[in-house]
């Protein structure tokens, strides 16, 4: 769901135009964003934002799409923009 750039890579931001052309609707979208917010730009480290994104975000498909990697992944996930 999003974008990553720049040396070393990092986020980039939600790719709402890729979303869009999905036909992902605006509700939908803005959920995404929300999670991103939480995991990249609130200054929470990655256990805390999943704490957060659990309480806080309505289930989806889409949330537990983006849990379920971060939880599994072994190399743990990209950096953000405030990294």
């Amino acid at each position: 769901f999003c974008k990553a750039g720049k040396e070393p890579l990092s986020f980039k931001g939600v790719n709402t135009v890729g979303l869009k052309r999905r036909n992902f609707n605006s509700e939908r979208i803005n959920q995404i964003q929300n999670i991103y917010r939480i995991i990249y730009l609130e200054g929470r480290n990655t256990s805390q934002a999943i704490d957060k994104i659990e309480k806080d975000i309505d289930d989806s498909k889409d949330k537990e799409m983006v849990l379920n990697f971060i939880k599994n992944s072994n190399r743990g996930i990209i950096k953000g923009i405030l990294d």
